[in-house]
């Protein structure tokens, strides 16, 4: 979802979102993201999909003013990242390897 200028001031905040896993097998993970500004500065972590459990919730929290830091195993920002000015924020699955069989995902509400 994108946001008009000047954006969202989401400092402070820490978002959450849950995925499910229909069907299918992820060989990668999901990745909750977040861009900032104009430059669209791009901010996220990263779940594994061997973390899904089929059928079942699972949840990713990204801290948007701990991306203004250095980053970790699972989260990491541009340099320049700014919480004051969010213009986007989605989710994304990721492919590390060919997918033999289609892979259904549910997306639940983004919150902060």
């Amino acid at each position: 979802m994108f946001f008009p200028d000047p954006g969202l001031d989401l400092s402070g905040k820490t978002l959450h979102v849950r995925v499910k896993l229909l069907s299918g097998d992820l060989p990668g993970g999901v990745q909750f993201h977040t861009s900032s500004g104009p430059e669209f500065l791009y901010g996220s972590t990263w779940m594994n999909g061997s973390e899904l459990i089929p059928n079942q919730w699972s949840s990713l929290e990204l801290g948007l003013d701990a991306l203004s830091g250095p980053p970790t195993d699972l989260s990491a920002a541009q340099p320049g990242f700014d919480p004051t000015v969010i213009v986007a924020i989605g989710v994304s699955l990721v492919a590390s390897s060919e997918v033999d069989t289609p892979i259904a995902m549910a997306i639940d509400t983004v919150t902060d």
